[in-house]
């Protein structure tokens, strides 16, 4: 039996939370499309971690994928497939407690994304508005 919910990712914890308690009452999360729809099928309620890990094009710092190479190999983790999505979904069955490193270089790669995002959309609404003003005052001319 597969199930599906729709679920916004705005939170990573929560998100993270919401996948663990889905795991417990017996669904799987199967795969991700769009960013926001989840694909479940019904499987034996398990004590399982999800992690969630976003990943920009030509843009995932070596220190961060070092760590996942590492969850993958000690902690037992498995890659769910998402498709057209930013992140990538762990589920981890190993019972072992996982490194701060890893949300700690999580924390600090979001804030750069966050940062740059920032950026972009500043410089966008600066251009924009550069060109209503000169398009403004060129028609005035006339």
């Amino acid at each position: 039996m597969k199930r599906f919910v729709c679920f916004p990712i705005l939170n990573i914890e929560d998100t993270e939370k919401f996948l663990v308690d889905m795991e417990k009452q017996g669904y799987r999360l199967n795969e991700i499309k769009f960013s926001r729809l989840f694909y479940f099928v019904k499987s034996k309620p398990k004590d399982v971690k999800y992690l969630i890990k976003y990943r920009l094009p030509r843009d995932f710092p070596t220190e961060l994928n070092a760590l996942e190479e590492k969850l993958k190999i000690e902690y037992k983790a498995l890659e769910i497939t998402t498709k057209l999505t930013k992140f990538d979904v762990l589920r981890i069955t190993s019972n072992k407690k996982i490194d701060d490193d890893f949300f700690e270089c999580r924390k600090k790669y979001l804030k750069s994304v966050k940062k740059r995002l920032f950026l972009l959309c500043f410089f966008m609404v600066l251009w924009v508005s550069v060109c209503f003003i000169l398009n403004y005052i060129f028609a005035n001319q006339v």
